[in-house]
């Protein structure tokens, strides 16, 4: 033991937590000495008293604790007694996270440009804000995510559904695909022939480990109209409902909206007007608010050559063109979805200990 204590290098980046098997008396010295080398870390002490020669409950409790240990948990391990004790740990040393937030990008009708601002607002995200974003593509059939980004993949979001049980942090690292510094896609499939879809509690399985492993997770849901697209955007915490100039798209946006505001309200809706001409008479912002119903709206303006060199070369308007105006109304956006992440006000992680021992660790 005094080996193994001298050769761990404490690392720089905060407390680490202990775990410490309590073969018999005599090994409660060893949590004294990790208390005196490592102050203030937390030492779950994990006793057996079928192998140690005290037999006195109160006794061995007391004794642990008398050498340092954070909590107790005996062995054989009871899930619910462990839980307890990492929980508690937790609220003593974990300072606590805000939730991660879920962003639903979707588009009024086919066309509308939703998923290159699901792409670029995911990407913005995390460049400028420093936040690790998850981007998932949640068609079904042809999922067009990785294809805007010229990615290889060899696994998408129906492959990680099929055996929904062993989904896990650990494992859907495994079928992330990297763009750039905190922003990584779990892509859909690329092709048109699929299984039977995925149910939606399988899809907010996969969303909610994603949620785990994220401060933000971007959605990019497909213009379908089921009941798996309107369970998709009432789950979210903000929806991004993205339309265009084009009197069959308001049209389909106001029915969207309408829809969406008779369903228990969200913490936020945004509409998007993408593509936007300031020009186009009878169709300003002030114009299509009052036929929305809306009091505000947000505009994004064309950059034809911008997008389209993007497109063809498989990246975001941030390595393409970053000084494009489309990129610049993109970036308003994020700013409008950041600070509200980022609210003092918004709910506390409810993680636990566990959960954020396993965010970190996949975030490695």
């Amino acid at each position: 033991m005094e080996d193994a204590i001298a050769s761990f290098r404490a690392p720089r980046d905060g407390k680490r937590l202990f775990l410490y098997h309590v073969r018999s008396v005599a090994h409660l010295a060893n949590i004294s000495r990790l208390c005196d080398k490592f102050p203030g870390w937390p030492i779950l002490a994990l006793l057996n008293l079928q192998s140690t020669e005290e037999h006195d409950l109160s006794g061995a409790l007391l004794a642990a604790l008398r050498a340092g240990a954070s909590q107790l948990v005996l062995l054989p391990l009871n899930s619910v007694d462990l839980t307890a004790a990492m929980d508690r740990i937790a609220a003593q040393f974990v300072e606590p996270e805000k939730e991660p937030f879920i962003i639903a990008v979707a588009g009024a009708t086919g066309g509308c440009g939703a998923t290159t601002v699901a792409i670029n607002v995911a990407d913005e995200i995390a460049h400028r804000r420093h936040l690790r974003c998850i981007l998932i593509d949640l068609s079904l059939k042809l999922g067009m995510v990785a294809t805007y980004l010229d990615m290889k993949i060899r696994y998408n979001i129906l492959d990680l559904v099929r055996d929904i049980t062993r989904v896990d942090p650990l494992l859907l690292k495994q079928f992330l695909v990297k763009v750039a510094d905190n922003f990584e896609v779990l892509p859909g499939p690329d092709q048109l022939i699929t299984p039977p879809p995925p149910s939606f509690e399988d899809l907010a399985r996969v969303i909610d480990v994603a949620s785990q492993m994220a401060d933000v997770v971007v959605l990019d849901v497909p213009t379908t109209y089921d009941d798996l697209f309107f369970k998709i955007l009432s789950a979210a915490h903000f929806s991004v409902l993205v339309g265009d100039q084009k009197i069959p798209t308001l049209r389909a946006l106001k029915m969207l909206h309408d829809v969406l505001d008779r369903n228990p309200p969200q913490q936020a809706e945004h509409i998007v007007i993408n593509r936007y001409d300031s020009q186009l008479h009878g169709f300003t912002a002030d114009d299509l608010a009052r036929t929305l119903g809306v009091s505000s709206l947000h505009t994004i303006a064309e950059d034809r050559t911008a997008c389209g060199d993007a497109l063809n070369h498989g990246c975001t308007l941030r390595r393409e063109a970053p000084s494009s105006h489309t990129l610049l109304d993109i970036d308003g956006l994020v700013d409008v979805l950041v600070p509200q992440i980022g609210d003092t006000s918004t709910p506390a992680c409810k993680l636990g200990l566990l959960g954020r021992l396993r965010r970190a660790l996949v975030s490695l």
